[in-house]
């Protein structure tokens, strides 16, 4: 009717806020007096947190053909809530730097806010590799933290939405005399 009004505020958010339901308190007061309450409203707010991550670097920047180089890679989680489930792999061109002992795809469980975790593989390229620039390929994929959740028909829960982040770095390949 005509006694109602539309009120809108902006409201804004620390970057370190978790997703979650937060309390928010609301007061209305008396035309004309503000020292008097009116009416006191408690409302919930529902916050998504923004998930995001980089490759903060690489170990290496020169590799020698025919030796073994351990090559780390610092995955930083740049967001405001948790990165889970992530997953790092990373290809080379015409397969120059191939991994020794393991894939070239690992697994890190969690990485909390503002933190950075290594991922090492053991390296090596063909004694025959001629010296030049080679690029690197290296893809993340996470559950992002607005999850799109869909029922199963054995009744669980299942994520259906990954966030994937390519990128490309080069690593220098050369021998020395």
């Amino acid at each position: 009717d005509n006694r109602q009004k539309v009120v809108k505020f902006k409201v804004g958010l620390e970057n370190d806020v978790n997703e979650g339901k937060y309390p928010l308190k609301v007061y209305i007061y008396a035309d004309g007096n503000n020292n008097r309450r009116s009416l006191t409203k408690d409302l919930e707010i529902d916050i998504d947190s923004e998930s995001n991550a980089e490759i903060e670097y690489i170990s290496v920047e020169k590799m020698v053909p025919g030796q073994k180089t351990n090559l780390v890679f610092g995955i930083k989680n740049v967001g405001n809530s948790p990165l889970k489930n992530a997953m790092f792999s990373w290809d080379c061109t015409n397969d120059v730097i191939l991994p020794v002992g393991s894939s070239n795809v690992k697994h890190i469980n969690l990485i909390d806010i503002g933190d950075t975790e290594n991922v090492s593989f053991q390296v090596l390229t063909n004694v025959n590799t001629k010296p030049g620039l080679y690029k690197l390929d290296m893809v993340l994929t996470y559950d992002d933290i607005e999850e799109l959740q869909t029922i199963t028909e054995a009744g669980t829960v299942e994520n259906q939405k990954r966030k994937e982040i390519k990128s490309k770095a080069g690593v220098y390949v050369g021998g020395t005399t």
